[in-house]
């Protein structure tokens, strides 16, 4: 995998409001076997750290976060998915339903969006959006 400038830029959209935090970072990207492997590590408000993984196939994009919080989201267009994440000691069980994916990637980096939907107990809670580039360096 080579060194790349990675930039991370979350939307969650809950009852009408709008909710936008952006990462910049260095981190590293590859190819191999036909899947997109981006990764990283981001600090949270408490100075702790989560690394992430992210692996990109034809079909599927799964993040893997483990530190500060752990879970493993997989994103399928039109398809929906069970995860559970941990933070602070408390365990959810989320419903993920993949509404878009934007796979603009090549071997020297790219784009991806991802567009999907949270739900908790059925009930959806939150629209999302993810755009994140990346530049080799």
């Amino acid at each position: 995998m080579n060194e790349a400038l990675i930039t991370v830029t979350g939307y969650q959209y809950v009852n009408g409001e709008e909710d936008c935090i952006e990462l910049k970072t260095l981190g590293k990207f590859g190819v191999k076997n036909d899947k997109y492997y981006i990764q990283y590590t981001e600090s949270t408000e408490n100075d702790e750290t989560c690394d992430t993984l992210i692996k990109v196939s034809k079909n599927e994009t799964i993040i893997t976060k483990k530190g500060a919080t752990d879970n493993r989201m997989v994103i399928e267009k039109g398809k929906r998915n069970t995860c559970f994440y941990s933070s602070c000691g408390a365990v959810l069980m989320l419903d993920i339903y993949g509404m878009n994916t934007i796979n603009n990637l090549n071997s020297s980096g790219g784009s991806l969006c991802l567009e999907y939907e949270i739900s908790i107990n059925s009930v959806p809670v939150s629209q999302n959006k993810i755009e994140i580039t990346v530049k080799e360096v």
